[in-house]
């Protein structure tokens, strides 16, 4: 592992300001996406760009029941607008959500 960057273990074990009980399902994205943070405030800025992004979803499921499309967490879910602008060349205007059809059978 390279010297600047911290492990998840490093990171949870050196602070305390990391709710992890409540925050689980964020840690264990990290995991299974292989994400290391570069400091505490990386960590904590991306946790709030994922933690937006579940309450997106959750309301979703909540006020919507589309048979059409699922929306859930991928690798991009820490990720700010800006990044997604500058890789995957979305212009200006588009909508903040990807909406992936589930059938497009009966479209």
């Amino acid at each position: 592992m390279k010297s600047g960057i911290l492990s998840l273990t490093a990171l949870i074990g050196s602070t305390v300001a990391v709710d992890i009980p409540s925050n689980s399902r964020f840690v264990n994205w990290i995991g299974e996406h292989s994400r290391n943070y570069q400091s505490i405030e990386e960590f904590q800025h991306r946790q709030a760009l994922w933690m937006e992004r579940d309450q997106f979803i959750n309301n979703f499921y909540e006020t919507n029941h589309s048979e059409l499309f699922n929306v859930g967490h991928n690798k991009f879910s820490d990720w700010t607008k800006e990044e997604f602008k500058s890789v995957l060349g979305l212009k200006k205007g588009l909508g903040d959500q990807t909406i992936v059809p589930k059938d497009t059978t009966n479209l």
